[in-house]
C-alpha cells in the first residue's frame, strides 16, 4: 500500500510565493496532502 504524504508550504513574506508553489505542487498530481500555511500582516 501506498503511503500518503503531507507537503507543508509556508509563506511568510506575502510575496506569492507560497501561492505558485502550491499552484506547481498541484499540477504534479501527487497523492499528498497540501498544508498550506501563511501570514498576513496589516
Amino acid at each position: 500500500m501506498k503511503k500518503k504524504f503531507t507537503i507543508a508550504v509556508v509563506d511568510g513574506k506575502g510575496g506569492g510565493i507560497g501561492k505558485t508553489l502550491v499552484e506547481r505542487i498541484k499540477k504534479e498530481d501527487l497523492d499528498a496532502e497540501i498544508l498550506a500555511l501563511g501570514t498576513n500582516s496589516a
